[in-house]
């Protein structure tokens, strides 16, 4: 059933504001965009390699590298420490507005999504950057079965991003506490 002057969005009935040049694309199966249509770089071989590539034995592979994000800081361990610690500080708090986000406004899920994947980028998370650039492009394009798909997963390896941020936080403490020791020691 077709209403004039309206058309089907979301599972309910819009006022079609459309240009009369739309609305004869939509009435000829034309290029509007629906949520069974996805942009190139969510559908097909590029989605499915980035998920594949993001899950493919997790247990053995750590979901940053700490040499690489050491390697953006210029060497300087202190400054990967500080931007470390300024990860674990902020991204929690993303991570939770995000969870409770419910992925129902798709401009503040996007925008929160993207700063996020920003952190992940500062400290060489790139898998989960690049699951952050696809859910951040899902919400642009207001691809609500991909972020339905994804979110969750994407969530719970962040909390876990944030437990191997901590875990390697606190390595780098206590090995700086043991060489004060150890020059304590020898002075």
């Amino acid at each position: 059933m077709e209403k004039e002057g309206y058309y089907w969005k979301d599972g309910k009935w819009e006022p079609d504001r459309r240009s009369g040049k739309d609305r004869r694309n939509d009435a000829r199966g034309g290029r509007r965009k629906t949520d069974s249509q996805e942009p190139r770089y969510l559908s097909g071989q590029n989605r499915s390699s980035v998920t594949s590539e993001l899950f493919e034995d997790q247990k053995s592979v750590m979901l940053f590298d700490f040499e690489a994000g050491l390697a953006l800081c210029g060497g300087d361990q202190n400054a990967y420490e500080k931007t470390l610690r300024y990860f674990l500080d902020r991204t929690e708090t993303v991570l939770d507005c995000i969870y409770e986000s419910n992925k129902v406004d798709f401009d503040v899920y996007e925008s929160l999504i993207r700063l996020i994947r920003s952190d992940f980028e500062k400290i060489a998370a790139s898998r989960l950057a690049t699951m952050a650039l696809v859910l951040e492009k899902a919400a642009k394009y207001r691809q609500r079965t991909v972020i339905e798909e994804d979110h969750d997963v994407f969530v719970a390896l962040s909390y876990l991003l944030c437990i191997e941020v901590r875990t390697a936080l606190d390595s780098l403490t206590a090995q700086a506490s043991a060489d004060m020791d150890a020059k304590a020691a020898t002075s």
